[in-house]
């Protein structure tokens, strides 16, 4: 849920999206996406936001973990899928990750 908007909620998903939801009485619910891999062979497995550094972070199932739309390795950060990826709480700037 974002912390901003409870009405809002984001989602990684097989379909090899990360969007961000809105769901409105008047108008269902509206999507905005910010990664998608166009490939039904690669999809997110995890994801977190750090809403006070307005970052988005996505493991993917082939160990490429994204940070809101750029890769942040060129190589795999993990040999199999990142399951688990998170900001810390104490620096929003810092993040883990797991397989």
């Amino acid at each position: 849920l974002d912390e901003m908007d409870p009405d809002r909620f984001y989602t990684a998903s097989i379909d090899g999206t990360v969007a961000r939801q809105l769901y409105s009485d008047k108008e269902g619910i509206r999507r905005k996406v910010f990664l998608e891999t166009n490939d039904w062979e690669k999809w997110y497995t995890g994801l977190d936001i750090s809403f006070s550094s307005q970052l988005l972070v996505a493991g993917r199932n082939n160990g490429i973990v994204s940070l809101e739309g750029e890769k942040v390795w060129d190589l795999k950060l993990h040999k199999t899928q990142c399951n688990f990826v998170q900001f810390s709480i104490r620096q929003p700037w810092m993040m883990v990750t797991s397989i």
